[in-house]
């Protein structure tokens, strides 16, 4: 399915123009979220839409140590494709002192910049023109006592131009770069007017040729909570209050029992009045301005509220706020350990995670939460936004990862609409014991269809520092805390080719593409096992879109996992949490398939072709299809998903009704035994 972007194509045309010398972004790629209104989308000629991804790795160890920093802090590019990101500069340095480091897009080192910065807290460096900009503490210190510097680097070379120190509030990690004036932000600090100490957040307005600051904007917050920070981006929205009065946005955190504590502040960076509002729990998402709209939008946790919500920028008025987090794929799931421990798989924890990312159609957001979730939200005439699942992977894919990505690709020749946008982020694994790490993924952004999937055999994504991004050349970058630059490039086919049948399978109507050229599945856990054996070597789950409504064939593109030759066996979706000593969580309605003695070839060398056919009838879990399962879905039949009698498990053609339809699939399969 092929979609037909023609709205947002010329934005860079309008948001990247410079003014003569000064200083604008480089390129969408040069500051965490994109462009100044944080759309987080990037074009790439020739971006990779199917097949595999190989590893490059480059020793960065002799340069930076704990690479890439931390949660907030992405790696970004100049619009040749040379890598900029902070990094600590070594044993020598006081206080865990930071350097800003380059390198070529193929892992070559170009510079590292002069000790500027102190402490770890600081943002992504911001790519302009002319000039590389960092924030950080003092050189040298650390504690609240320190200011924050800000510095400008040349980007070839990464000596100093400037650099200034702030003279109140502790540094933070937002900032934008428009028409020669950077802006950054403080952490919530408590500002002193003599007679009181007023929570605050400053914005400094700074001239990005000197250093010198123009203004400053001191906007009141809440404490409480974990934070009220800006913890990722500031928009800018030229003219939004008026010809030459700029508009300047944020989004902060709240406490869970102050729900009127405001979260979203919009500044007129002309006037310096600025107007705040309550909308939901942030931490770490960021607010996305649509100029097709006219409006902001934020995504936010589910138990605070609503999940998405928009605004007016000049009043901060709410225009449209909604709670999706009643929809899902997956029933809750019970540990076997414990009955008090259950597994969540609804829309929601948005605001944990810096995901979000705006459609070309300058309306529809795409994002990730706690449950494994990719969602997209369309908006209709009337400006109301509703929720659609694209696709479901293992849980919590979104906790702790701060950042995605939409690449849209191009052929350099053809025209921009040739291929649908793809949604990258990266996994979280919860317990690396099993084999089941952190992945980095691509999803179509209009169908759901898992794209490819590529294990970093790393045990939790947090490792994946200065996140999983793609750059202008269409690699793909994370760095480890082993001191390794992770550059992933290109190949024609994955490591891994599957096909996994599911006769039968309808899916429900509310997911994949909508449109039921794609539905969404519940994913399916791979083990691969010593041959000959029931042995589990390790597992990898792989997400499933079904690309037909009468029981199609999804396809899965795996990569990067331990070459050797296994028996692939898979039967259900299985989840490990390693709380109070280890909790799992499994759903099952199919018998198990067996692929033995697959030669999986080293990453990269060659690819291997698996076939999986998943006969579904076995609700009772016994690897057979008897009268028992027909007991259980008599049970439950003429239910809908949320009646008292419904079971998901005698749902076999996931269409969330249970109906004849499911009894002729158990009719059909009825008698069967699965693999061992």
């Amino acid at each position: 399915m092929k979609a037909r972007w023609l709205v947002l194509v010329v934005l860079p045309l309008m948001v990247f123009a410079s003014a003569h010398a000064q200083d604008n972004l480089d390129s969408p790629f040069g500051i965490k979220n994109a462009d100044i209104f944080a759309t987080n989308s990037y074009q790439v000629p020739g971006a990779q839409i199917t097949g595999g991804w190989v590893d490059n790795p480059v020793n960065i160890a002799p340069y930076a140590i704990r690479s890439g920093g931390h949660y907030e802090v992405q790696t970004v590019f100049d619009s040749a494709g040379n890598i900029y990101f902070r990094g600590s500069i070594g044993g020598d340095a006081p206080n865990n002192s930071v350097r800003i480091y380059s390198f070529t897009p193929d892992g070559q080192f170009r510079w590292k910049s002069d000790s500027i910065f102190g402490n770890w807290t600081g943002g992504s460096p911001i790519v302009g023109r002319n000039a590389v900009y960092g924030i950080g503490y003092e050189y040298g210190k650390a504690g609240s006592g320190s200011s924050p510097v800000v510095a400008a680097l040349d980007k070839n070379t990464g000596a100093t131009l400037w650099t200034t120190v702030l003279p109140e509030g502790l540094p933070g990690v937002a900032g934008t770069l428009y028409n020669g004036v950077l802006y950054v932000s403080t952490l919530d600090y408590l500002r002193s007017t003599g007679e009181e100490d007023i929570p605050t957040v400053t914005i400094y307005a700074i001239n990005a040729a000197n250093g010198s600051i123009i203004r400053r904007y001191d906007v009141t917050v809440s404490r409480g909570g974990w934070t009220a920070n800006p913890r990722t981006s500031l928009t800018l929205v030229p003219n939004a209050f008026g010809a030459g009065a700029h508009g300047l946005y944020f989004t902060v955190d709240r406490a869970p029992g102050n729900p009127t504590d405001p979260t979203v502040f919009g500044i007129n960076l002309a006037t310096g009045n600025y107007w705040a509002t309550s909308a939901g729990k942030a931490f770490h998402s960021h607010i996305i301005y649509s100029p097709v709209t006219n409006e902001l939008i934020k995504l936010s946790w589910s138990d605070y509220g609503q999940t998405i919500t928009t605004f007016n920028p000049v009043t901060g008025a709410i225009k449209h706020q909604s709670n999706w987090r009643n929809i899902s794929i997956i029933d809750p799931l019970m540990s076997l350990e414990s009955s008090s421990s259950w597994l969540w798989s609804t829309i929601g924890g948005h605001g944990y995670t810096d995901t979000a990312a705006l459609l070309p159609d300058g309306t529809s957001v795409i994002t990730a939460g706690f449950g494994g979730t990719v969602v997209l939200y369309t908006r209709d005439a009337t400006g109301a936004y509703s929720a659609r699942i694209l696709t479901q992977g293992a849980a919590y894919w979104g906790e702790f990862h701060n950042m995605a990505q939409l690449i849209i690709p191009y052929a350099p020749t053809g025209p921009m609409s040739s291929y649908n946008p793809i949604w990258l982020t990266a996994t979280r694994s919860e317990r690396s014991e099993t084999g089941q790490t952190s992945m980095i993924i691509g999803v179509d952004a209009i169908t759901g269809e898992v794209l490819w999937q590529y294990d970093t055999q790393r045990g939790s994504q947090s490792d994946l520092r200065g996140g999983a991004v793609m750059g202008p050349t269409g690699y793909i970058y994370y760095m480890t805390p082993d001191g390794i630059l992770h550059i992933l490039t290109p190949t024609q086919m994955p490591q891994i080719y599957g096909e996994v049948t599911l006769p039968g399978y309808v899916g429900p109507i509310n997911s994949g593409s909508g449109d039921g050229s794609y539905t969404a599945a519940i994913p399916l856990t791979l083990e691969f096992r010593q041959p000959g054996t029931t042995t589990v070597l390790f597992r990898k789950t792989v997400a499933l879109s079904v690309p037909q409504l009468d029981g199609g064939t999804a396809v899965f593109r795996l990569n990067n996992v331990p070459a050797g030759t296994y028996d692939i066996a898979a039967k259900e979706y299985i989840q490990f949490f390693p709380w109070d000593g280890g909790r799992t969580f499994r759903f099952t309605r199919s018998l198990r398939a067996l692929a033995p003695g697959v030669v999986v070839p080293a990453n990269g060398t060659g690819s291997v072709s698996v076939s999986l056919t998943l006969l579904a009838g076995d609700a009772d879990d016994d690897n057979e299809v008897t009268l028992f399962d027909f007991g259980l879905l008599v049970q439950a039949f003429g239910s809908l998903r949320g009646d008292a009698n419904w079971n998901q498990a005698v749902d076999f053609d996931g269409d969330e009704e249970i109906t004849l339809f499911d009894f002729g699939i158990l009719v059909q399969n009825f008698g069967e035994i699965g693999a061992d």
